[in-house]
């Protein structure tokens, strides 16, 4: 009878164990699904930030098409240097006497309009380097940082 207890024993610890394992099984599947749950939030999360993210950035990227077709053209500066260049040689002196060619007012209109668009091509020039500076800064921020904020799935 003895041999018939110890086996009733051992039945009953294999189903017990058999049963703990049972529940241990269960208790990990939920958390394994809880986790993936919240793994894929976060992944629609990180996806809706970053198309939102380029949207910005595209739209910026059109901003700077459309100011730069706004910049003068090197034809166009060249031809203003050549207007001054005439507007220079146009009054002369003949025999030690002026003879302007251009009236003053014209001419000096004419070169202070030169003088402020070229002072607004400095601007935009020192603005693209700018924005271009800020791309750079941002572009790099996201490159060390993106790794470290959306951990890859292994």
């Amino acid at each position: 009878m003895t041999d018939a207890i110890a086996i009733a024993v051992q039945d009953a610890r294999i189903t017990h164990l058999d049963r703990r394992l049972d529940e241990a099984m269960e208790t990990r599947d939920k958390a394994l699904e809880v986790a993936l749950a919240s793994r894929d939030k976060a992944l629609a999360v990180a996806l809706e930030s970053l198309n939102a993210h380029l949207g910005v950035m595209n739209e910026f990227r059109n901003a700077m098409s459309d100011q730069a077709g706004r910049f003068i053209t090197r034809a166009e500066h060249e031809e203003f240097g050549r207007r001054i260049a005439d507007i220079q040689l146009s009054a002369q002196t003949i025999h030690g006497e002026y003879v302007p060619r251009v009236d003053m007012a014209i001419q000096t209109t004419r070169l202070e309009n030169i003088e402020r668009r070229m002072a607004e091509l400095q601007g935009r020039y020192a603005m693209v380097a700018l924005m271009f500076g800020a791309l750079a800064t941002v572009a790099g921020l996201v490159a060390v940082w993106w790794p470290k904020v959306v951990p890859l799935a292994h």
